[in-house]
């Protein structure tokens, strides 16, 4: 008996556990859905929003209230990757920014590179912020193992909207 409960605990494992690290197929698709749009948010948001968490709620674990937050985990995680390569792109580009100005003898001013990083260090308080208070709208319920997730995956989403096109 208790050689079958170690059998079904580690078949069944395996929707419990949240993936920690994106995976590249992941990205590269939400990155190939992107650049399809050049530029048009509202056209991308249509299309990219749910590209890897759909199909992922369509498998037979993407029903229970777990296997539905890992789905949007899984998505965050490549929304995420995005955002970390939009901002390495838009640090590089304020770098040059602050050179230039720096060479013309402007200061005084914060640069561009310390106002990007106060900015984004802003918006993850206000991300975690505003999940946090969306899931305990549902206090202590199955909902909020599903709210919490999906918030996430949506304003990691956004987050990369403003960014990548910027």
């Amino acid at each position: 008996m208790r050689l079958v409960l170690v059998i079904l605990a580690l078949v069944f494992s395996h929707a419990a556990v949240a993936q920690t690290e994106a995976d590249k197929a992941d990205v590269d698709l939400l990155a190939a859905c992107l650049d399809r749009y050049e530029g048009d948010v509202n056209a991308a948001r249509l299309d990219c929003a749910g590209k890897v968490a759909q199909p992922c709620l369509d498998q037979p674990d993407g029903v229970t209230t777990v296997g539905m937050g890992n789905c949007f985990r899984r998505e965050e995680l490549a929304w995420d990757v995005l955002r970390d390569e939009a901002l390495a792109r838009l640090r590089e580009a304020a770098k040059a920014n602050d050179e230039f100005y720096s060479a013309q003898g402007d200061s005084g001013f914060a640069t561009a590179v310390e106002s990007l990083n106060a900015a984004e260090t802003a918006w993850e308080a206000w991300h975690d912020a505003e999940c946090r208070s969306r899931a305990d709208d549902h206090g202590n319920g199955s909902m909020r193992r599903i709210v919490a997730p999906s918030c996430r995956m949506e304003l990691m989403r956004e987050r990369v909207l403003a960014l990548w096109y910027r």
